[in-house]
């Protein structure tokens, strides 16, 4: 089930500090069989955080039992919504009734309070800004993404060589890379929502972003992408120009590019940008998107 999948994924996320002790996922399996109700994780954060205070475990894996308990499964007589699973009379062959797969919204908040204390007491964990980040998104929470996304951001830009993963372990390759590529893991993911808020969201993202990797084309174009949706095509277009300067050859740039200049007015700008597309990659999906994108800007005059 999608939310068992997430939360999985989750788990792995979200890590402890001492290497010479058990492997994360099975820390996190003994905390919970230890502490099944919400009382009982409550009561051992309190008493853990004022044992080790300097030990992320304290917050990271009630966080993660408070997560666990709070996806909740359903079963429901009748039939269901789209996408939940059926439930069938093995005689009969019939549907029955179905099951979704839910979160209780106050057990999810009591999890990203604990891992917004611990993004606050330990900025340097990588993995515990991208879990607040990932938590977020499950619950829909768009406020809440943006802002782990910006504190991820600004712990990274902060000490780029102090931030850690899983366990405390270095980061594999450059940490400022590793953000970016979280960070514009959910850029993609609110634009998928295609909602005001979360198109608005995305772009702030990418603004921000562009503050730690200022030369990055994609942010660059994600950025504008939100400007060009809202009409504002000189300030998106500003954006794209950025990213030309540094890749004149991404054909997605300059096909943004010429949508923004016809827009403007510019129409023998937008038909020289797209009959460049068509002659580099003849024969090619860039290609034909040019070609459509000048029938439809009707910019040929025949």
């Amino acid at each position: 089930m999608k939310s068992l999948l997430f939360l999985l994924w989750l788990t792995g996320l979200l890590s402890g500090l001492a290497a010479d002790v058990k492997p994360f996922e099975e820390r996190v399996q003994e905390f919970c069989a230890k502490h099944r109700t919400p009382a009982e994780i409550q009561k051992r954060h309190e008493e853990w955080s004022k044992q080790e205070p300097e030990n992320p475990d304290a917050w990271i894996l009630p966080a993660n039992a408070f997560g666990r308990a709070a996806e909740v499964v359903n079963i429901n007589a009748g039939k269901g919504k789209d996408g939940e699973l059926v439930l069938t009379d093995p005689k009969s062959g019939k549907q029955v009734g179905t099951i979704e797969a839910g979160t209780d919204p106050g057990l999810l908040k009591q999890a990203v309070a604990l891992l917004d204390a611990a993004a606050k007491k330990f900025p340097q964990r990588m993995d515990v800004h991208v879990g607040r980040m990932a938590m977020a998104q499950n619950a829909g929470d768009i406020p809440a993404l943006k802002s782990a996304a910006f504190d991820l951001l600004d712990a990274t830009a902060k000490d780029p060589p102090s931030m850690r993963w899983i366990d405390n372990a270095a980061i594999e390759g450059s940490a400022v890379e590793k953000a970016i590529g979280e960070v514009r893991n959910r850029i993609r993911w609110l634009y998928g929502l295609e909602q005001d808020e979360s198109d608005k969201a995305a772009h702030e993202c990418a603004v921000k972003a562009l503050e730690l990797a200022p030369d990055n084309v994609k942010l660059m174009n994600e950025a504008a992408m939100y400007l060009l949706y809202q009409g504002q095509w000189k300030e998106g277009r500003e954006y794209l120009l950025r990213a030309e300067k540094i890749v004149p050859q991404d054909w997605v740039v300059q096909h943004n590019i010429a949508r923004a200049s016809a827009e403007l007015g510019d129409k023998a700008d937008a038909l020289r940008r797209l009959k460049a597309i068509i002659k580099a990659v003849p024969d090619t999906r860039d290609a034909e998107a040019a070609q459509e994108s000048i029938e439809s800007l009707k910019l040929e005059v025949k």
